[in-house]
């Protein structure tokens, strides 16, 4: 009965590789490691075209992380406590990592006025991380999001999935232009989509990808394809297709139908994955509850634009090293930011004790 009760290590383990993908990606765009396309030869090289594939096979993660959400959170795991303990736990970093940044030197209080602070006080309204503003409201839905897709029936809510799929990613996908509500992925109906899109996995299941292979090749082909046609709109719009060049940067996006369909395939690669118990079984579940902690310090207001920097982007940038260094910044991020949020949960803990 203990052994039933146990998170699904290959849940776990995509959870942690998902906030790797996410670290990777902000390595990368606030190192300066990538070159549009449409912008010249001085995006032709291989460290450019690598990075921009690297950029392509992590763009899921944040997707990807949110259908964990939607395939296990049931109305009856909702909890009022959960979400205090979300919106403590941003508020605790938002205000402390600026006292530390302040404490050791790396930023000045000249550089933080009173806007900046009224902003550390109320993190979810201001929107210090745009995903937990957004994942905050998803999670508040959540409740009501699961109780009535179980009541209105497979096939209606099939249909409406499809029906927010479309436009939210379909439209956008297919036309070359700048969408009013195109907000690439970054807000919270989009994580609702991908929490129905996790659930309908949950209860019903994905036929088209149940064979053994068809999630990985669904990854990547569309990774691949993301890629490709991010290169040749980009290259069209340097060769005189101005109006291409927006349409370029529409691949790298949240909601881009082939990054939707990679979050999906990489879904269910872990979903088809069978971890013995063991010893990456057990780190797994150890590592997984801490690694939102990793995000919320490294995408700090104060600490985005200039951690990157502080693990060597300055140094590899427009070389092929920046491949090992961006996956050792994306491991040391989460590490530290594991401990980091271990000890807070610790602290947490013992607040309530007293």
């Amino acid at each position: 009965m203990k052994q039933e009760k146990k998170r699904q290590a290959n849940f776990e383990l995509l959870r942690i590789v998902c906030m790797l993908m996410i670290t990777v990606l902000h390595y990368m765009h606030h190192g300066g490691m990538l070159t549009a396309w449409h912008e010249g030869e001085a995006a032709m090289t291989g460290v450019n075209a690598t990075a921009w594939i690297i950029e392509a096979f992590c763009l899921c993660g944040m997707s990807c992380f949110i259908m964990l959400s939607g395939y296990f959170l049931t109305p009856e795991k909702w909890s009022p406590k959960r979400l205090i303990g979300l919106i403590l736990q941003c508020l605790f970093y938002s205000v402390t990592v600026p006292v530390i940044l302040v404490l050791t030197g790396a930023v000045s209080m000249a550089d933080i006025d009173k806007y900046d602070i009224l902003f550390l006080f109320f993190p979810i309204g201001t929107e210090s991380w745009w995903f937990m503003t957004s994942y905050v409201t998803l999670y508040i839905l959540s409740p009501f999001l699961s109780y009535g897709v179980e009541k209105i029936g497979r096939n209606n809510f099939k249909k409406a999935l499809l029906f927010l799929i479309f436009f939210e990613s379909v439209e956008k996908t297919i036309l070359p232009v700048v969408m009013p509500t195109d907000r690439y992925g970054y807000d919270a109906l989009w994580m609702i989509t991908m929490f129905l899109a996790g659930r309908y996995i949950k209860l019903y299941g994905a036929w088209f990808l149940e064979k053994r292979y068809m999630p990985f090749l669904t990854y990547v082909v569309s990774c691949l394809s993301m890629f490709l046609i991010s290169f040749a709109a980009g290259r069209a719009a340097a060769n005189g297709i101005e109006g291409l060049k927006y349409y370029s940067g529409m691949p790298y996006t949240c909601n881009y139908f082939l990054c939707m369909t990679a979050s999906i395939g990489l879904f269910c690669m872990f979903r088809q994955l069978t971890l013995s118990e063991g010893f990456i079984s057990d780190a797994a579940r150890k590592i997984s509850p801490y690694v939102l902690g990793a995000y919320l310090i490294h995408e700090h207001p104060l600490v985005r634009s200039i951690w990157p920097g502080w693990i060597f982007a300055d140094r590899v940038r427009g070389t092929f090293l920046f491949i090992p260094a961006t996956f050792a910044a994306a491991l040391t991020v989460l590490a530290a930011g594991c401990v980091c949020d271990l000890l807070r949960q610790k602290l947490f803990a013992l607040i309530r004790r007293i």
